[in-house]
């Protein structure tokens, strides 16, 4: 059985160097957990294999927060183990967030260097306070160190070529990334920097019959030149043409509408380059600077286009948004009824959720990759349509027998919580004596002296035995009391409760229409090949399950608990709406 968790982490360094840093760590830790009375075996280990930063909220955290996840849920596990707060999280508010859900686990953070024995006394919290601000301030200063650094490489420009440095980033499907040596440092390795030139790739298809061999530089010259600007093709309508070919996409196997329309936008087309735009420290979400900070640098790369010509494809662009009227077939619309539950409302073709495209359903991934990358034709469902024929297929469900039917499955859930009322006090009771047995043999330890080993050892064993059932007994005991109380309505009450629901229903559009509808229905699906809308709606739709009720004392026997949730159970007939 785990009792600790250890963690290990790197920011940097080749492969060799990681691996070394990382075994160290685990050495470090096993050794501290030694020391408090854990065996190696009881350590589960969570060793990042990939250097991360702790700082940055665009990193990997996954498997960091994994191992939180599990201490925090696993009962047997007291000890979060980590080689210092710079392993654990260099950011203050993080480190706080993540210190706190393991706190109320009841499991305790343990460092190997900069550790806090008591965070709770005074001293100890201006400790920890003190080395996690240490920590964010180191990270924030190496990153104003690294943007200055970043800044004068933007507008440093290569000899040879006289393009311009850069700092990374996914390079346009255009172009190609290439490494350049510039001198040697110290130890005589060579310094390398990286620049944009053309992509001379070939590809080779078969177009209008014939085949044809270009570089992507050049097939993209093909989209953006003939396809867009010469025959006006929208966005969509090119795309298919390049997946028709077998154009290799950047992303994926498929070319996207999303990619595409990005890509026109991308001054990178022209030539210029851009650096500084957003922001993506702490909190800041990746939010546009003002623009005095941004670094605009003319001649960065080869240009594709000519400024002349990316103007064509904004133009297109807006007479495109003028001729529908709207921008929703890059914004999804969530105002819809049926939106908001992705997990329930999909496509029976590929599996993927349904987006409401203007006053349409339609597939997610048709309108992103198009026929080719989805494997079916177009196919869309008027929105108001199908909110209408499902609202008059849920009323249909509130008949007084089925209400009557909830009514009495409400009452043995009542009475099942009763029941258990004797049950929970004997939990109570068997707690309250192992906790006090506990407390006995904790004492019995403190008093010993250290030279009677093996009675400590007798003693030390009972004590464990006797904690992980006392653990035991407390998560029993919180399954039972999950469950309170409560006072059972009357039957009118109850119907009128639910006729309030029917209420809600026929309003426009409220939150709480929404979390009614998907109450009653499990799942619906749009079929593409056959053309039709497959519905399945829940068994007992009026629940049975009554959640978060806060009964007032003074609340009279057969007042009715006003947050009832509805959930239901499956099998009911399917229904399907064909087109």
């Amino acid at each position: 059985m785990y009792k600790a968790i250890g963690h290990c982490r790197v920011s940097k360094g080749d492969k060799e160097e990681i691996k070394n840093s990382l075994d160290s760590q685990k050495n470090e830790i096993t050794k501290l957990a030694i020391s408090l009375g854990l065996q190696e075996c009881e350590i589960k280990w969570y060793i990042e294999e990939e250097a991360r930063s702790s700082y940055s909220l665009r990193s990997d955290w996954s498997t960091f927060e994994k191992a939180i996840n599990e201490a925090c849920t696993t009962p047997s596990i007291k000890y979060f183990l980590d080689y210092s707060q710079d392993r654990f999280c260099r950011s203050r508010n993080q480190s706080q967030k993540y210190k706190a859900q393991l706190k109320r686990a009841n499991v305790k953070v343990k460092f190997v260097t900069g550790n806090v024995d008591n965070p709770n006394s005074t001293e100890g919290f201006i400790l920890e306070c003190t080395n996690e601000m240490l920590a964010e301030l180191y990270s924030r200063i190496v990153g104003k160190n690294t943007l200055r650094g970043c800044k004068q490489n933007a507008i440093t420009r290569d000899l040879e070529t006289g393009y311009a440095y850069k700092n990374g980033g996914s390079t346009p499907f255009w172009l190609k990334s290439k490494k350049i040596i510039i001198g040697h440092n110290k130890y005589d390795e060579p310094i390398k920097k990286v620049i944009w030139v053309e992509n001379d790739e070939v590809f080779t298809t078969t177009l209008n019959g014939k085949t044809v061999s270009k570089t992507m530089w050049e097939w993209a010259r093909y989209y953006f030149i003939e396809l867009r600007l010469n025959q006006k093709l929208g966005i969509d309508k090119a795309r298919d043409v390049l997946n028709e070919l077998g154009i290799p996409a950047p992303r994926g196997t498929q070319w996207a509408t999303t990619c595409l329309y990005s890509a026109e936008r991308n001054v990178s087309l022209i030539g210029t380059g851009m650096y500084n735009k957003r922001q993506f420290g702490e909190n800041a979400g990746g939010r546009i600077k003002d623009k005095k900070e941004w670094i605009i640098i003319e001649n960065a790369h080869p240009a594709l286009l000519t400024p002349e010509e990316f103007k064509g494809l904004e133009i297109l662009r807006q007479n495109k948004l003028k001729r529908s009227g709207s921008i929703t077939k890059f914004q999804s619309n969530n105002t819809h009824l049926l939106i908001g539950y992705p997990e329930k409302f999909t496509c029976a073709c590929c599996g993927h959720k349904i987006i409401s495209s203007g006053n349409v359903y339609t597939c997610g991934k048709y309108n992103t990759n198009g026929k080719k990358g989805y494997g079916a034709s177009y196919f869309s469902v008027n929105c108001e349509w199908l909110e209408n024929k499902i609202l008059q297929e849920i009323l249909k469900m509130f008949t007084d027998s089925e209400i009557e039917k909830a009514y009495f499955e409400f009452v043995k859930l009542y009475k099942n919580n009763n029941d258990n009322k004797k049950e929970i006090k004997n939990l109570e009771c068997a707690i309250n004596k192992k906790t006090k047995e506990q407390n006995n043999l904790l004492n019995t330890l403190t008093s010993m002296s250290e030279t009677n080993q093996f009675t400590i050892k007798l003693i030390t064993d009972k004590l464990n035995t006797i904690s992980e059932e006392l653990e035991n007994l407390k998560n029993e005991y919180a399954k039972y009391n999950q469950n309170k109380e409560i006072k059972i309505p009357s039957y009118n009450s109850f119907k009128q409760a639910i006729y309030k629901s029917k209420m809600l229903l026929t309003r426009s559009n409220s939150s709480e229409n929404k979390e009614i509808i998907w109450e009653f229905v499990n799942s619906i699906k749009l079929d593409p090949i056959k053309r039709e809308v497959h519905i399945s709606f829940n068994s007992k739709p009026f629940g049975i399950f009554f959640n978060k009720l806060n009964s007032s004392k003074t609340k009279k026997e057969g007042d009715f608990a006003p947050s009832m949730k509805m959930v239901a159970g499956a099998g009911f007939e399917p229904t399907t709406f064909g087109l």
